[in-house]
């Protein structure tokens, strides 16, 4: 699954894991979630996005489930919301949906 930027306005996009060669950068809007405590920089989620290639596409469309790997370090897993699309996202996380620079 291809890492694209999120498509959302309103928030600070960084980039994650630049300096970590083991893993691949991918860019991140940094959001607030209502429902949980916000620390000091006023972000509490990375909201990340993703799209399917042909081939990916294709086993979704066959019925195929997503899977998702959360590395732990061996602690609790940490609460993950997953979306399909950008205006649930948005408007959960209170940003605004944008269009793709392509």
């Amino acid at each position: 699954m291809n890492s694209i930027t999120p498509e959302v306005t309103g928030c600070r996009i960084i980039l994650v894991a630049a300096d970590q060669p083991e893993f691949q950068p991918i860019k991140a809007a940094m959001v607030k979630h209502p429902d949980y405590p916000t620390p000091m920089h006023g972000a509490n989620v990375h909201l990340l996005a993703f799209k399917p290639d042909a081939a990916e596409l294709a086993l979704l469309n066959m019925g195929e489930a997503i899977y998702v790997g959360l590395l732990t370090g061996g602690y609790s897993m940490t609460p993950l919301n997953i979306f399909i699309g950008k205006d649930e996202a948005a408007h959960i996380y209170g940003v605004e949906p944008v269009e793709a620079d392509i």
